[in-house]
């Protein structure tokens, strides 16, 4: 269901691909569109990997940094903190030995939303941030 909030766009895609917005605003001096595209892709075993505890992002929200917690893994690691556009802000590649937690600092970004977006070995995981 689409959802129009405070400036923000909510929109539920049930399959994958790459979709294309459509962005209208208007005010009283003026009127711009723009388009963009949004890849959409369907993760499989996220809730596994969750509920393991594996990976965790706190605090959420935040304004300044945040923690990426890393317990029972080991091996290589990417993670990418990456606006809703797609761009890539910060990455970085980390080799883990079970336990580790990576201290990522943001206050240098605008407000809004991004996404952490850790590739394992075996697996993609992707976060939702909010930076306030």
């Amino acid at each position: 269901m689409d959802a129009i909030e405070s400036n923000s766009f909510t929109n539920t895609y049930g399959f994958e691909g790459e979709y294309e917005v459509w962005v209208y605003v208007e005010n009283t001096y003026c009127a711009s569109a723009d388009t963009m595209t949004i890849i959409v892709t369907i993760c499989s075993d996220i809730d596994a990997a969750l509920s393991a505890g594996r990976f965790e992002i706190y605090p959420n929200p935040t304004r300044e940094n945040c923690q990426l917690s890393i317990t029972n893994y080991s091996g290589e690691l990417n993670y990418s903190v990456v606006d809703v556009q797609g761009k890539v802000i910060i990455s970085k590649e980390l080799n883990v030995q079970s336990e580790f937690i990576e201290d990522i600092t943001i206050e240098d970004l605008l407000p809004g939303m991004y996404f952490i977006r850790l590739n394992t070995e075996t697996e993609t995981i992707n976060f939702k941030l909010i930076k306030r």
